[in-house]
C-alpha cells in the first residue's frame, strides 16, 4: 500500500505477471512515470525510463524485490535491491501499518460463481449499447486464446514451470484486455497500448477494428463497456479452465 509502480525493460508475459503480483499485494500501477509515481522497477539499468526517473530523482529497484515480497508475504527491506536511491518510494499517508499479504491462487478466484449473463451489468438503452461482440463469441475466443497463449509459452526457450503456464497465460490475456480498457478510458488508441504483446487476445483485435472504423466519444464509451463485459467473460472462462469445469 502507498507504492505507485512503473515497469521498464520487461516484455510479456513476464510484465503482466509482475504487474499482477504488485496489484495483488496492494500497490498501484502506472504505465508511465509522472509526479504520482513512487517506484520504478527495471529489468536492467540504463533503459530510457531508468535515465528519466534517475534524472527526476526517483527510486529504482530490480524485480527481485517484488518477487521476494510476494514469496515472503510481507514488505522486505528494499536497500539491497536498489539500482538508485532517490525520493521516498512510498507515500506517507497510509491508514494503517503494512500487514502480511496472503496471495490468492489467482485474481480469477476472486470473481465468485455464476454465469456471465448474471454477472455482467447491462447498460441502459440511452447509453449506446454495443452488440458487435456477443457473449457466445467472447466465450469461444477466451478458450481459443488461452490454448494459443499456453502453446506459445511452451514453445519458448525460457518457459515457466509447467504448473504455472496456464495461470501466466490467463493473467497475460486479462492484463492485455485491461490495457485496452485503460487506453479507451484515457482516450488513447488500443493498438498502441497493446503493440508490445506477443499474444493479443482475439477480443482486443476486434476492439481495435471497431475503434479504427471511426466513432465519436459516446460510441467509445459503449466500446469501453463492451470491453469490460468481455473481460468478465474471459475471467469466468479461465476460472472454469483452472478448475477443469
Amino acid at each position: 500500500e502507498g507504492i505507485v509502480v512503473v515497469l521498464s525493460g520487461f516484455v510479456n508475459p513476464e510484465r503482466g505477471d509482475l504487474r499482477s503480483k504488485m496489484l495483488e499485494m496492494g500497490a498501484e500501477y502506472q504505465p508511465d512515470w509522472d509526479t504520482n509515481s513512487t517506484l520504478l522497477v527495471c529489468a536492467f539499468e540504463n533503459t530510457p525510463k531508468f535515465r528519466q526517473v534517475k534524472a527526476d530523482g526517483g527510486s529504482i529497484i530490480s524485480k527481485e524485490w517484488i518477487l521476494k515480497c510476494y514469496n515472503q508475504k510481507k514488505l522486505v527491506d528494499i536497500e539491497q535491491y536498489l539500482f538508485h536511491a532517490g525520493k521516498p518510494w512510498r507515500k506517507r499517508h497510509l491508514h494503517h501499518e503494512p500487514r502480511d499479504v496472503k496471495p490468492s491462487k489467482t485474481k480469477l478466484s476472486e470473481q465468485g460463481q455464476g454465469s456471465p449473463s448474471k454477472r455482467i451489468a447491462r447498460p441502459s438503452k440511452d447509453k449506446c449499447v454495443f452488440v458487435a461482440i456477443t457473449p457466445a463469441k467472447a466465450k469461444k475466443w477466451a478458450a481459443e486464446d488461452l490454448a494459443r497463449t499456453v502453446s506459445w509459452l511452451e514453445s519458448q526457450e525460457e518457459k515457466p514451470e509447467a504448473c504455472d503456464i496456464m495461470k501466466i497465460a490467463a493473467e497475460g490475456m486479462l492484463t492485455c484486455i485491461q490495457d485496452a480498457i485503460d487506453a479507451l478510458r484515457a482516450g488513447k488508441g488500443i493498438r498502441g497500448a497493446t503493440e508490445e504483446w506477443a499474444c493479443v487476445p482475439r477480443v482486443v483485435e476486434e476492439l481495435v477494428k471497431l475503434e479504427e472504423d471511426g466513432m465519436d466519444w459516446k460510441r467509445k464509451e459503449g466500446l469501453c463497456r463492451e470491453a469490460m463485459g468481455c473481460k468478465q467473460i474471459y475471467e469466468l472462462e479461465f476460472l472454469n479452465a483452472e478448475h477443469g469445469d
